[in-house]
């Protein structure tokens, strides 16, 4: 996350696309912490590494104070998930009553901002009040397009998935929000350049 922080600062004058793509690596070896550059002459069976790891865990911790640290562990990343999930509840039931409008947009009077929902087939929502406003609404449309081609609900899934899994971590809460930023920034220079190109 450091090292992404620190490119992210040497690119700043660029655009945000290299940064954003960066933050996906980021999220990806957060998920799948694998280091392939292990040098053969020195691998040893997984066997051996469990084992001399549980050798230092307990002689650096009691066992009871490990059971309780490994409880707030999990009931920590088990109260993430439940919040997500709730927050995902509710963002379903205010976008339950939503209809169909043009440009394979969906209308909803329950929401004030538009968004992006779904990770596998994902919608754009747009709130009902811009359904007259057509130079608005196609400025709306290029940036939450560019979100869909992007695939970034998947990406925000496996973002919001790193929080649950290192929620004691500042760092990913950082990198989560720095992320985002950059995605928002990434999809409003594509929408601009579409808009340039057009005109």
């Amino acid at each position: 996350i450091l090292f992404v922080l620190l490119i992210r600062y040497l690119l700043r004058n660029r655009s945000k696309k290299y940064s954003y793509y960066l933050w996906i690596l980021a999220v990806l070896r957060l998920l799948c912490p694998i280091s392939f550059t292990i040098p053969v002459a020195s691998l040893v069976t997984r066997a051996e590494i469990m084992a001399a790891e549980n050798t230092y865990i307990e002689n650096f911790l009691p066992p009871v104070m490990e059971m309780i640290l490994l409880g707030i562990y999990a009931m920590g990343a088990f109260g993430m998930g439940i919040y997500y999930i709730v927050q995902y509840i509710k963002a379903r039931k205010k976008v339950s009553r939503a209809y169909k409008g043009n440009s394979s947009t969906w209308l909803c009077r329950e929401i004030e901002t538009p968004f992006v929902m779904g990770v596998f087939r994902p919608r754009i929502y747009l709130p009902a009040e811009l359904e007259n406003e057509e130079k608005v609404r196609i400025c709306i449309l290029a940036h939450e397009k560019s979100h869909v081609k992007h695939q970034d609900t998947r990406v925000r899934f496996l973002a919001l998935l790193c929080i649950c899994l290192y929620w004691w971590n500042p760092l990913v809460w950082i990198a989560v929000k720095i992320m985002s930023q950059d995605m928002e920034m990434y999809c409003d220079e594509k929408a601009v350049s579409a808009a340039t190109a057009e005109e």
